[in-house]
């Protein structure tokens, strides 16, 4: 099933940059904030570093951690901006499931 945003925003090929967690609750920061790094606002360590962030190259996406990636990927919701229906003050997001298709062209890790 194909997912088509309400407008385009440009974003890194990384489906966590730019969002911020709570209870598996994924909210667009409009920013470059990686949720991965616990603490009250990180950036994305690779753009820190003078890099292009992606998912396929972030230290994050190694060994263990892929297994809890893929639980989030399983359970939890996101709030894309590009996705919110135009002249409503709220939504039921979308799955990060369908959000990491979107963003990665693939359905998991």
């Amino acid at each position: 099933m194909n997912v088509k945003p309400v407008f385009k925003k440009s974003r890194p090929r990384c489906p966590f940059y730019g969002f911020s967690e709570a209870m598996g609750v994924f909210m667009d920061q409009k920013g470059n904030q990686c949720p991965l790094i616990l603490s009250s606002y990180s950036p994305c360590r690779m753009e820190v570093e003078g890099k292009l962030p992606s998912w396929d190259r972030c230290p994050f996406n190694k060994g263990k951690n892929r297994t809890v990636i893929k639980k989030i990927i399983a359970t939890s919701k996101i709030f894309p901006e590009e996705f919110s229906p135009p002249g409503q003050s709220s939504w039921k997001g979308m799955s990060f499931k369908k959000w990491f298709k979107y963003i990665m062209g693939q359905e998991s890790v």
